[in-house]
This record gives C-alpha cells, sequence and structure tokens, in this order.
C-alpha cells in the first residue's frame, strides 16, 4: 500500500513539473522559459519566434520584453489598438490612430515605453527617498513616543500625588474652620439661652403677682366694700381710709411704677386686712 502511495506521489509530481513548464513554453515552438511577450495576443514567445510572430498582418502586435509585459494599455477609444505614443502636451497615453487626429496635431509624442520607464525611475527614487531619509525619521520618532508615554504617565503621578496633598490641607483646614464656627455657634447659643431663661424667670413672677391681683380684683368689684364704710363695723375704717392711715401696712406698695396701679394693689391688700 505504502510503494502505491509513493508510486502515486511520483506521478503527480512530474505532471506538475510539466505542466509548469507547458505555462512558459513558446506558443510557437515550445521553447521552455520564452523571454518575450506579446501585449495585444497575450502569448509568450521566444526570440527566434518574434520574427514570425510579427509577419501575421491580420492584427497588430507589440512584442516586449516578458517584465514589460502590461506596460501598454489599449486605447480607450479604439478597441483594437494599443496606446503606443504619450502625449506630452495632454499627457496621455494614446495609440497612432489617435496621434493622426485633430485634436493631437502639433503635439509633441514618445514612446510610452520611455514614458513608463521614465515614471518607474521617478517611483524608483520616492521609494528611495522613503527608505532612507523619511522613514528612518519616522521610525526614530515612533521610537521616542514611549519614551515621552512613559514620561507624562510619571509626571502626572506626581501632579496627582501633590493634588491629593493639597486635597488633604484644604480639608484639615476647612475642618478646623468649620469647627470653629460650629463652636461659636454654641457658645452664641448658650450665652442667649441664658439671658432667655433670665427673662422667662423675670417674667414668670409678675405674671402671676397680675394673675392673683386680676382675681382679687373682680372679687372686689363683686363686693360691697368697694369705697363705703362697712356698716356691720361701724369703727372699722374703710379701705380707703385705711389706706389713708399712717399705721396701714399696705400703706406703700412696691408692685406697680403707676401711682393708680399701685393703689388699686393696695386697695385690694388692705380689703384682705379689714376683711380679717
Amino acid at each position: 500500500m505504502l510503494r502505491g502511495y509513493i508510486e502515486y506521489e511520483q506521478r503527480y509530481l512530474t505532471m506538475d513539473k510539466h505542466w509548469a513548464q507547458d505555462v512558459l513554453r513558446c506558443r510557437l515552438c515550445e521553447t521552455p522559459g520564452p523571454p518575450m511577450y506579446c501585449d495585444i495576443c497575450h502569448i509568450h514567445l521566444c526570440k527566434a519566434c518574434v520574427g514570425e510572430h510579427l509577419s501575421d498582418q491580420s492584427k497588430e502586435h507589440k512584442v516586449l520584453p516578458f517584465e514589460k509585459r502590461g506596460s501598454t494599455p489599449k486605447c480607450p477609444k479604439h478597441s483594437t489598438k494599443l496606446c503606443e505614443l504619450h502625449c506630452e502636451q495632454c499627457d496621455i497615453p494614446i495609440c497612432t490612430t489617435c496621434a493622426s487626429s485633430e485634436k493631437h496635431n502639433g503635439h509633441k509624442f514618445i514612446d510610452i515605453t520611455k514614458t513608463m520607464d521614465n515614471k518607474k525611475e521617478i517611483i524608483q527614487k520616492d521609494i528611495e527617498e522613503l527608505e532612507k531619509c523619511i522613514y528612518p525619521k519616522y521610525q526614530e520618532i515612533e521610537s521616542i513616543i514611549p519614551v515621552q508615554k512613559s514620561a507624562l504617565n510619571e509626571n502626572s503621578q506626581k501632579l496627582t500625588t501633590e493634588i491629593d496633598k493639597h486635597g488633604q490641607d484644604f480639608h484639615k483646614e476647612l475642618n478646623t474652620i468649620i469647627k470653629n464656627m460650629k463652636s461659636h455657634v454654641e457658645e452664641m447659643d448658650t450665652k442667649h439661652l441664658a439671658v432667655l431663661d433670665k427673662q422667662e424667670d423675670e417674667i414668670k413672677h409678675p405674671i402671676s403677682e397680675i394673675t392673683l391681683t386680676i382675681a382679687e380684683l373682680k372679687t372686689l368689684l363683686d363686693s360691697k366694700m368697694l369705697g363705703v364704710s362697712l356698716p356691720t363695723n361701724p369703727g372699722m375704717m374703710n379701705s380707703e381710709d385705711c389706706l389713708l392711715n399712717s399705721q396701714c401696712p399696705y400703706q406703700v406698695l412696691p408692685l406697680r411704677r403707676s401711682t393708680k396701679n399701685s393703689f388699686i394693689n393696695s386697695l385690694v391688700l388692705c380689703q384682705r386686712h379689714l376683711s380679717k
């Protein structure tokens, strides 16, 4: 079985080799490795068969070295013609029929292959400039960028650390200010609360006295003793006479600044005394 596989592989390689040789054979004499190529007929030719191929007058031919095949484009206006010339004034490839037309009358023409060679030379110079001058410079710039990135990252970390440190200092200072302000507010609250407590204590006592006085005045208002002598006790002075007596213990009453109110309060107290 293995022997059969080996024989099959050998036959396959032999056929593949012959097929590759057939692809690169001259179309007329089958000479292997033909160096020429007809751009119009698209066939390979050896040098010996080029003359025979050109002798066919049934159509136009353009035989070139194999490496330059495809360099002669077809004319867009005349499909059976190749652009063998280049019009310098119009800067376009043209065929021989176009060159004889009025549109290109008086123009200068050069061989299309020469134009292609000139363009290849220009392209080659551009490639050399890119490879020797421009490309190395860009490579150098590219090699510097990672270093710049590293420096940027390091600098950013330093700045971030400094910002964090300043932020902590600012927070500490701000917290101290807030703490002092709160302490000041609490101190003010304590002082104001003490003042209000004192005022509350001072106002409660007069309110009690006023409430008692109002009640007694209402009692006095309903009694028959206001401004008259008591008939049940002719020897007893009325409240007003009592107040006029220097011996009355309620002659002076420091409850009110107003003389009228002081008199009323004294009258109430005096009534209490007389009613006993």
